[in-house]
């Protein structure tokens, strides 16, 4: 998408409290409309988009602490879990050249964390 970075969520889409927002049309009618839930409300989190046109939502703090991702479809506008292996807040997130997705670092229980984990669409 022209002006936006490779990490950026497609179309607009935002995540916010256990809902995410979708822009609706394209950019010039500037509206949102509502979308499907997500599974759970994070804040802290990550969100990339992935080379199918679905966003992957990483991380985040929640209580009980989000140990889990989301991936969202913009086709059926359902989200589904997807499992990691730590917590984090405010990690730091890349969609690599072959498609798979870097998540580096972050914060879990107020200490930094130095692990990494991949997640392959």
């Amino acid at each position: 998408m022209k002006g936006l970075p490779d990490c950026a969520p497609p179309s607009g889409w935002v995540a916010t409290s256990g809902m995410v927002l979708a822009r609706e049309g394209h950019t010039a009618t500037n509206t949102w409309s509502a979308t499907g839930r997500t599974t759970g409300s994070r804040m802290q989190h990550r969100a990339v988009a992935l080379s199918d046109g679905q966003v992957l939502e990483v991380a985040g703090t929640r209580t009980p602490d989000a140990v889990s991702a989301e991936r969202y479809d913009p086709g059926t506008g359902t989200w589904r879990a997807v499992p990691m292996n730590q917590s984090r807040g405010r990690p730091a997130v890349a969609r690599l050249a072959d498609g798979r997705v870097l998540v580096v670092g972050g914060t879990a229980s107020g200490a930094y964390l130095s692990s990494a984990e991949l997640y392959t669409p």
